[in-house]
């Protein structure tokens, strides 16, 4: 009788090169810019929304939804993208593959920044947005605060994890071509400056 082989597990390789190390500066840069935006824009929407309608309260609840979903989906294709393809645009002098290169070298910090710093707030200012909707009904409208206060939460939590989760199909599956997107945005908006 045979003895069997012990099985090896084959090695894996990264598709992204180089030498990722932590870097406590970009930790404090991030925590830092968190915080300062948070709290502005948290501000900002607390004493600007009080005097809104509740129609436009909700379509302002959708857009910041949708901006949370948008940045979602660019931090994932930002890290799920082959740099080969516009490594190629780029030596062809192709706008925004540059750019594109850029975002995708630095996929850890643009992910960061895009799917956690713009997230969260985009959630902060969202939960923000849904307790003035909350506070509008019970008051003008004599619903049950609790109630009222769950169904928003879970109606905020369901849009967007439900968007996160169609954008990240979406994102992993266009990845080059939304890097290639946003580098092309970030040429434009760079020759205007």
């Amino acid at each position: 009788m045979k003895k069997s082989k012990k099985y090896k597990r084959p090695k894996v390789k990264s598709t992204h090169t180089g030498n990722k190390k932590f870097s406590p500066s970009w930790l404090i840069i991030t925590v830092a810019l968190t915080f300062f935006l948070s709290a502005a824009i948290s501000f900002l929407t607390a004493s600007r929304l009080q005097d809104v309608t509740l129609s436009v309260a909700f379509i302002l609840l959708f857009v910041i939804i949708f901006i949370g979903i948008i940045f979602d989906i660019i931090g994932t294709a930002v890290t799920a993208a082959h740099d080969a393809p516009l490594h190629a645009m780029a030596s062809n002098r192709v706008r925004g593959a540059r750019y594109a290169v850029k975002l995708i070298k630095h996929s850890e910090k643009t992910a960061n920044v895009c799917n956690d710093v713009i997230g969260d707030i985009c959630g902060v200012i969202s939960g923000s947005i849904g307790t003035l909707i909350v506070g509008d009904l019970a008051i003008s409208h004599s619903f049950n605060l609790a109630l009222t206060s769950v169904l928003a939460a879970a109606l905020i939590s369901a849009l967007t994890v439900g968007g996160k989760a169609v954008g990240k199909t979406f994102a992993i599956t266009n990845c080059n071509a939304i890097v290639f997107f946003v580098g092309r945005l970030f040429y434009l908006f760079g020759r205007k400056r």
